[in-house]
């Protein structure tokens, strides 16, 4: 009897370790387990990515198969665990990338917001020649749309213009539209100008090339 009750005790001990440690949780806490960045165990595949549990960035990931191919695919933008914004949920999966809080995570600014670089930017782009004091955040387009074309490259809130800026080279750039100076960087000398270059807008636009 006294055999088969220390017996029962390692049995228990056993048990108990095991639950509390293991791969995923190395020091037994479970706090560890569900907040901590980890990576899946097994490892992941080439073509594979580490998905953890939507908003926690962290935790017990699960491997999932990247896209491919995001041609096509159109949605809401999606915040990723990298703190940057994406045009699509396809790509956010394709970058390997969990997906973050859409309102609270993403460090990525949009169109017509202060910028120092061009990582500080979703498009990827800080304009920052004068007078875009503060610098602007936008996006490069080799050429914008037709007129009257629908499904274009701006982000929702932003329109394609040619700001005739010789330095940009010629291209194309999406600009900030608005309804009222209240919606523009007033203190760093930006208007909601009616037209910018030939553009009808109103947009957010530096007051020195409102025409």
């Amino acid at each position: 009897m006294r055999r088969f009750a220390w017996c029962f005790a390692l049995l228990a001990a056993a048990c108990n370790n095991s639950a509390l440690s293991g791969p995923d949780t190395p020091d037994g806490s479970l706090a560890g387990d569900l907040l901590a960045p980890q990576a899946c165990v097994p490892a992941c595949a080439a073509d594979q990515w580490c998905d953890f549990p939507p908003l926690l960035c962290g935790g017990r990931g699960e491997c999932r198969i990247r896209p491919m191919d995001c041609v096509g695919e159109t949605g809401p933008a999606t915040c990723g665990c990298d703190g940057k914004r994406y045009a699509n949920d396809c790509l956010r999966q394709a970058a390997g990338v969990s997906r973050g809080d859409d309102i609270k995570g993403c460090l990525a600014r949009e169109v017509g917001e202060a910028c120092a670089r061009d990582s500080d930017c979703f498009g990827g782009e800080c304009v920052t020649m004068a007078p875009f004091v503060g610098g602007y955040c936008s996006v490069r387009i080799g050429e914008c749309p037709a007129p009257g074309g629908t499904g274009g490259p701006c982000p929702s809130g932003s329109e394609c213009i040619n700001p005739g800026i010789p330095a940009t080279g010629g291209a194309d750039y999406c600009v900030k539209r608005c309804a009222s100076n209240d919606e523009c960087r007033a203190a760093d000398g930006y208007r909601c100008c009616p037209r910018v270059q030939g553009h009808a807008g109103p947009f957010c636009y530096p007051i020195a090339l409102c025409l």
